[in-house]
């Protein structure tokens, strides 16, 4: 797929109304060149609405692809603050973006519980269609083991290893997680904690692990090569989506938990809607109670005890994501949906 890069744009206006119709103009000029059959515009609502734009003026279809909502990301990180659903943030992206999937004539999205939700915006259910996270065939062609990984973070074969590959934002639940593994050390069933990645919670982390008697087990390696990742997969026994209860969390399906099971990685996940929709129709894992240590403690001494069930979610995981999530059958779905536009 070829990529084409219109920034920078200069001078850009200040005003941001001006500063949209600039990056419609230049958007503008290279779609009258090229000539394509739609235009297909993802979250955010900046891109949504150039896309919009330059749709109306050349009379293209326009596609808009909800990978999130956007305030409720934003909420998921200042819950906190006193009045953040009511702050003019928060309900001024909403308006904004129910906005733009009112103007799409397709408006795709990851999952059913974001279907619904769309279409509770007023969004004709005829124009929504779920077009699921997928995977590259290298997830589920990939015959490694993890021990190089494993090697160089000094983590011995026999050693039972949890963990999960992910943005350190709170929503992600992952102090649950090491208070889990921290009482199962003082149990007598010591575990290792691999954190891959990083984000804003990471400082947190660390003074979490210190306290929490796992420092010795806990590692933390910060981001890894993008092209390594099927080994930062294979290197888990488990692969742990520990997402606290949420909006953010009960509306939208994460991608990792995906690209885990095509790596036949067993997932424990939160019981939450954007989770339950890949754990219970895959079969990949087992659901747990979210903000819950004691239950997760209870799943993870579970996996543990049971290569069996390791392995049996594994095999149903990959199978699952090689019939439904590859990037072949996802692109069928956008492929039929373009087709009904009027537009291949």
């Amino acid at each position: 797929m070829p990529y084409h890069r219109l920034l920078p744009l200069t001078p850009l206006p200040a005003h941001p109304v001006a500063a949209l119709r600039a990056h419609a103009t230049a958007l503008e000029g290279f779609v009258r060149s090229t000539r394509p059959a739609l235009l297909h515009a993802a979250t955010n609502h900046l891109n949504g609405r150039v896309a919009h734009e330059v749709a109306r003026r050349t009379g293209l279809a326009f596609a808009y692809e909800v990978r999130g909502f956007l305030e409720d990301s934003w909420l998921a990180r200042h819950g906190d603050q006193p009045g953040a659903p009511a702050t003019d943030n928060y309900l001024r992206t909403r308006e904004v973006e129910t906005w733009v999937m009112h103007q799409a004539d397709l408006v795709t999205t990851l999952g059913d519980a974001m279907r619904v939700e769309i279409i509770d915006r007023g969004v004709n259910p005829d124009r929504v269609v779920v077009v699921p996270n997928g995977v590259d065939s290298r997830f589920l062609d990939s015959d490694d083991d993890g021990s190089v990984v494993r090697a160089r973070l000094g983590i011995r074969p026999d050693e039972f290893t949890v963990g999960l590959i992910s943005t350190f934002f709170d929503h992600e639940g992952i102090p649950t997680l090491i208070e889990a593994v921290s009482l199962l050390a003082r149990d007598g069933l010591p575990m290792r904690l691999l954190l891959v990645g990083d984000g804003p919670q990471r400082e947190s982390l660390e003074r979490q692990i210190a306290s929490s008697g796992v420092a010795s087990t806990a590692l933390l390696p910060g981001w890894v090569p993008f092209d390594e990742i099927p080994s930062w997969y294979a290197a888990l026994d488990v692969f742990c989506v520990p997402r606290i209860r949420s909006r953010v969390t009960e509306l939208v399906s994460p991608l990792k938990p995906i690209e885990a099971m095509a790596m036949r990685r067993p997932l424990l996940a939160s019981d939450v809607g954007g989770l339950r929709e890949v754990i219970e129709p895959s079969g990949g894992g087992l659901l747990v109670a979210p903000d819950d240590p004691e239950a997760w403690a209870n799943a993870l001494r579970e996996a543990h005890s049971d290569e069996g069930a390791r392995r049996r979610w594994g095999d149903s995981g990959h199978a699952w994501v090689a019939r439904h999530r590859t990037w072949t059958a996802v692109a069928e779905i956008d492929r039929a949906a373009y087709e009904r536009l009027g537009a291949t």
